[in-house]
């Protein structure tokens, strides 16, 4: 884990002012080294967090020793026993670190190294020879990425803040702030105007026509004809694979463990592959909240130590000096959480935590599944899954006959994107949109078409989640931050590449073994957990303590503040009527805010309110 920047000017290198003041901005991120080097009109800066044992023996910003191309990056590489494997013979150079590495891939395959690389990653390349600048972020986002175009050239940087020093003229992006708002903001965006987030998955090159911004992750939805027993193992090999690579560490790995499927899986497989782990775990007040005894469980069953964190003990973030420092919203409730985990795990001297985080995405079937059997021609088995959900059969017969006609609809939609099917649909999209928030007196922005829209109904939709989800970045990036700042590095095995490319290609036959959503998920680990792990269906309600969280940041008069720099975009006193609903926030009437919605708001007024403070500090 690391900090990093890239400034690339017309002529002369940035000023020497510029250049220190990013630096301070990426240097959270990064305690064990700082560095930069002035390359022609390009500087490249870095600041190292060491976690892994290779990382020591970096120097970043590095030089491929061949050939004039520079790196600087934000980057744990996953696959490297394979890219050992492929690049050793094919070239003389030094291939010990991960930077190492990254350079030799770039060395031979050029962009396309990206398809080689397995791990966390955000990456800057200053390929002098040929006079441009490459950008890339890994498939699913783990690692931020931010950059602006201005006047006084290009700047980009692991850290928001950083890019700011450069783009200082930026105002509020309205499109994105009323995203955010509806927790949809464009993946491209900031709440800058002008500041852009480079999407998961994809890389910009920046020559002479300007910067070009292309996907590169491309992910298959080709079904794989394995047997059950064949997608047991291959799911089994995979997931140990993606468990072993994140075990490297510089001192000790900690696990997070809530007692639910996806984090004792992580917890077992890393204990069975001979891994010393500690294991962390939150106590809750509230009953319905409280995984304890589960988590209590799995550790017994494992032979592990426990440190218990209790929830009701953490005060909650500074959310103005938050958004001060980090000059954009606080998107999760429980941030204070999160980072009570990362300084125990510090505290424990461990700078790996493991994290169940992706598993439900990965493993839990889809409710679509009927509708890709009636497609495939299996209409019987189909109706039959409804019925095994507990559906009547009227009921099921209808469903299913409703959600066939509809992906006939797209179909036809997509087949002919200007038709009037596609139109219709479109228009009834924005309507639905508009009617879930009629709290909204800003116009919703335009959605945006997946590029990928082909395949499978559930198949797509599981795609459609890696690739699309606007969401999911904004949260990544803010679990990596509050983890840098405890100098911890989190690690999510269900987010490797290797797994998810295997889990969506498996037929949703395949995933929902015997009709249980998790049916795989437990086929292919429930002997390394206790048995009352395994037969689990139920999962923690955590609304109680993200109300108190919620209303411990925002005091009424704090939140009427926040919501009324918002006044010309939402209905205020509609949301203080969810305020003021207390601990039934969260379950609002329809057309009214939720909970969720009013943390959104409020942490976004809070950032307008920043910034009007930062414009007149600044006029």
């Amino acid at each position: 884990m690391s900090g990093f920047a890239v400034l690339l000017s017309g002529v002369e290198p940035f000023p020497d002012d510029i250049v220190r003041k990013v630096a301070a901005a990426i240097a959270p991120r990064g305690r064990d080294h700082e560095s930069s080097r002035t390359v022609g009109r390009c500087t490249l800066l870095h600041a190292a967090l060491w976690t892994t044992p290779e990382a020591a023996h970096e120097d970043q910003p590095q030089r491929h020793p061949g050939r004039d191309v520079w790196l600087t990056a934000d980057a744990r590489v996953d696959n490297r026993t394979e890219l050992l494997e492929r690049l050793d013979d094919q070239v003389e150079q030094p291939l010990d670190t991960d930077a190492d590495l990254i350079l030799a891939a770039y060395g031979q395959w050029g962009v396309g190294c990206l398809d080689h690389l397995v791990g966390d990653f955000a990456l800057a390349l200053w390929d002098v020879e040929r006079d441009e600048l490459i950008l890339a972020r890994d498939a699913f986002g783990m690692r931020p990425l931010y950059w602006a175009d201005t006047g006084s050239g290009f700047i980009a940087a692991s850290s928001l803040s950083a890019v700011l020093e450069v783009a200082t003229a930026a105002g509020v992006d309205e499109d994105y702030l009323v995203g955010f708002l509806v927790d949809e903001p464009p993946v491209d965006g900031t709440i800058w105007s002008g500041v852009h987030r480079l999407p998961p998955g994809h890389r910009l090159r920046l020559g002479a026509a300007g910067p070009v911004v292309e996907r590169w992750w491309n992910p298959s939805i080709e079904p794989l004809e394995l047997s059950v027993d064949e997608s047991v193992s291959r799911l089994r090999d995979c997931f140990d694979e993606a468990v072993r690579s994140r075990l490297r560490s510089c001192d000790g790995v900690a696990v997070e463990l809530s007692g639910g499927l996806d984090s004792s899986t992580v917890a077992a497989t890393a204990v069975g592959l001979g891994a010393t782990v500690t294991a962390l775990t939150c106590a809750f007040d509230d009953a319905e909240a409280d995984e304890l005894d589960h988590a209590a469980a799995v550790a017994a069953h494992l032979g592990l130590d426990v440190e218990v964190l209790a929830v009701g003990d953490i005060a909650p973030l500074d959310l103005a000096a938050d958004v001060a420092a980090q000059r954009q919203p606080l998107y999760s409730i429980d941030a204070a959480d999160t980072a009570a985990r990362h300084a125990a795990a510090g505290a424990l001297g461990c700078s790996v935590l493991l994290s169940g985080v992706g598993g439900d995405e990965a493993l839990y079937g889809s409710s679509l599944a009927p509708v890709d059997l009636a497609l495939s021609g299996h209409p019987g088995r189909g109706y039959r899954w409804l019925r095994r959900d507990g559906r009547p059969r009227v009921a099921a017969l209808g469903r299913l006959a409703r959600a066939v006609a509809r992906e006939v609809t797209r179909a036809r939609a997509r087949r002919r994107p200007e038709g009037m099917v596609a139109r219709l649909m479109t228009a009834r999209q924005e309507r639905k949109r508009a009617g879930d928030h009629p709290w909204l007196r800003s116009a919703h922005p335009p959605s945006v078409a997946d590029p990928l829209d082909t395949g499978s109904p559930a198949k797509r939709e599981q795609r459609d989640y890696y690739v699309a989800t606007p969401y999911n970045p904004i949260a990544y990036e803010q679990t990596d931050r509050l983890a840098a700042e405890q100098h911890v590095e989190v690690r999510c095995p269900f987010l490797d590449r290797r797994l998810v490319e295997l889990v969506l290609r498996l037929p949703e036959e395949r995933i929902r073994l015997d009709g249980d959503y998790r049916g795989l998920h437990r086929r292919a680990f429930g002997d390394r957990l206790p048995p009352s792990v395994v037969t689990r269906t139920d999962k923690a309600e955590l609304t109680r303590p993200f109300i108190r969280k919620m209303f411990a940041a925002f005091d009424r008069p704090a939140a009427e503040r926040a919501l009324s720099a918002l006044d010309e975009r939402i209905d205020v006193a509609a949301f203080l009527r969810t305020y003021d609903a207390g601990e039934r926030a969260f379950d609002r009437p329809r057309g009214e805010p939720q909970g969720f919605q009013l943390w959104l708001a409020l942490s976004a007024g809070a950032t307008v309110l920043q910034a009007r403070v930062g414009h007149s500090r600044n006029a």
